[in-house]
């Protein structure tokens, strides 16, 4: 793949994560398969209340608050206690409902985004909350889209955030592999690109479909003369006029 397209070689290299599989570390990061990662803890607040409380969903009457990483209680509410996610009434009303704890988080791929998804039970029913992660520079944001009308019990959920983007591990690939796998991409698209040149438009055949064929044939001279004058001792002018 690399060595022949240099545009999606570049592209793998410089995106960690191309790639929605992501293996859970902690309720809010997770590794993926090149070593880059993604860490959700500077999301969350500590104190045991939410991140993004009460927001509402377009259509519906219910509000959703959210905690990424650390457990939150809503006060009164005992189907609210140390969870991730929980479902409330709004004003008036007193229905609470648990969409999930932080032990429950798990990363999946969701319409090809990554995503944590979280369940929780109320009353002996089970429901699943699934929020999508996106990347985006600016201000943090959650979007809540509400209970599925296809699937009910099921709620989705949007979180976009730089923290949201991969970031390169120390796992992953070292500078100077990725400065290699640049340098042979390179040097693939000048050959290839060379000999199709000469080929098609140059109508060259033989030696002469190498691109630059004189300088390559000429540089293990050029390196030898490079070498020789290296080692060669410098020689100072001795001779000097007699008064």
């Amino acid at each position: 793949m690399c060595p022949f397209d240099l545009t999606l070689c570049l592209h793998h290299l410089t995106d960690p994560g191309a790639s929605a599989q992501c293996a859970k570390k902690s309720s809010c990061s997770c590794t993926f398969s090149n070593g880059s990662w993604i860490d959700l803890q500077a999301l969350g607040y500590k104190d045991g209340t939410a991140r993004f409380p009460d927001t509402p969903a377009s259509g519906e009457t219910f509000l959703y608050s959210y905690n990424p990483c650390y457990p939150f209680s809503i006060v009164g509410a005992d189907n609210c206690k140390d969870v991730a996610m929980c479902q409330t009434g709004q004003a008036g009303q007193t229905a609470y409902y648990d969409l999930g704890d932080q032990n429950s988080a798990k990363f999946i791929e969701n319409a090809g985004k990554l995503a944590i998804q979280y369940a929780g039970v109320t009353g002996g029913i089970t429901r699943t909350s699934t929020v999508n992660l996106v990347c985006g520079q600016g201000e943090t944001t959650f979007i809540a889209f509400g209970e599925d009308q296809e699937q009910p019990t099921f709620y989705n959920f949007e979180l976009k955030s730089p923290e949201c983007c991969a970031k390169a591990g120390s796992s992953g690939l070292s500078a100077g592999t990725i400065l290699c796998i640049i340098f042979l991409c390179l040097v693939s698209v000048y050959l290839i690109g060379g000999v199709l040149y000469l080929k098609f438009v140059k109508h060259e055949e033989g030696v002469n479909l190498i691109p630059n064929g004189e300088f390559w044939m000429e540089l293990p001279a050029l390196i030898k003369d490079g070498f020789l004058f290296a080692i060669s001792p410098c020689r100072k002018n001795s001779a000097y006029s007699e008064i």
